[in-house]
């Protein structure tokens, strides 16, 4: 358990960030019920998550097999809770996040959207996917994966055919703005910008009905631009390092080596 202290401090941060979504949306003439809120908690203690739920946080998620497997121990006999994969996935662990994860974030090629399909159907399972999309302002940062747009047309097609065969829901559309350290943080942002106005004229190029529910949704913004991503159009934002800023080492977990693409959401400025 959080002591008190702890708790109010989570509970006023969390109360900020929806503060923050509800102007964002107001300022871009949205419903602030349209955008869904994944609390990252891949730096955090399970404590921490359940406190979370019991602010009235539902969506959450972790970027390795191992936080996960330790928040989903501590959540067995409850809170429910929906979990969220949103760090680079290699082929070798898409079981195990299969297993595990309602939602993945971070598919970013045919070889792996057509791993999930084999082994969601062999699992009996139908995760919510999201294509990554690599935009062409971000094609020189080799930290970024993902599809180019050329390549979503084949990706579509591939999606909707597994979806139609009950292995997967096709959600949507994710993207991250650039995460440059030698760019200010106004530069990140109008950046992040771009890319985020980029993917959701993408989205609206695209036939709606090869979407679960008939809607392309949008997984795009973090805790340093989520403004941005909301006015672009975002119907799924990722937060952590602004829900948990404040918080002490022991309510932390030590952050992990860094592999290959970076996490969808950076939490830098608080570790």
């Amino acid at each position: 358990m959080l002591s008190a202290d702890h708790e109010s401090l989570l509970a006023t941060n969390y109360q900020a960030v929806l503060n923050q979504v509800e102007k964002a949306c107001v300022r871009a003439g949205r419903d602030p019920n349209s955008v869904q809120l994944v609390a990252v908690t891949k730096t955090v203690v399970p404590a921490v998550a359940k406190a979370l739920v019991r602010l009235g946080a539902t969506e959450f998620g972790e970027n390795r097999l191992p936080t996960l497997d330790e928040k989903l121990e501590s959540f067995r006999d409850g809170p429910k809770a929906c979990w969220h994969f949103i760090g680079q996935l290699q082929r070798n662990k898409v079981r195990r996040v299969i297993e595990r994860a309602d939602v993945i974030h971070s598919v970013t090629s045919a070889k792996l959207l057509e791993a999930i399909g084999r082994i969601a159907g062999e699992l009996d399972r139908k995760p919510g996917i999201y294509l990554q999309v690599k935009h062409d302002s971000l094609q020189d940062d080799s930290a970024k994966a993902g599809f180019s747009p050329s390549e979503l047309p084949q990706a579509f097609e591939a999606a909707a055919q597994l979806q139609d065969q009950g292995k997967l829901k096709l959600l949507g559309l994710m993207a991250m703005g650039p995460l440059d350290s030698t760019l200010s943080e106004e530069q990140r942002r109008d950046q992040a910008s771009l890319v985020f106005r980029a993917n959701a004229n993408l989205a609206a190029s695209l036939p709606a009905t090869l979407f679960h529910g008939g809607q392309v949704r949008l997984s795009m913004g973090m805790s340093g631009d989520l403004e941005q991503a909301i006015a672009a159009g975002a119907t799924c934002i990722r937060i952590g390092s602004a829900l948990f800023q404040g918080l002490p080492p022991s309510c932390r977990i030590a952050p992990a080596a860094p592999m290959g693409a970076p996490s969808t959401e950076d939490t830098r400025s608080t570790l």
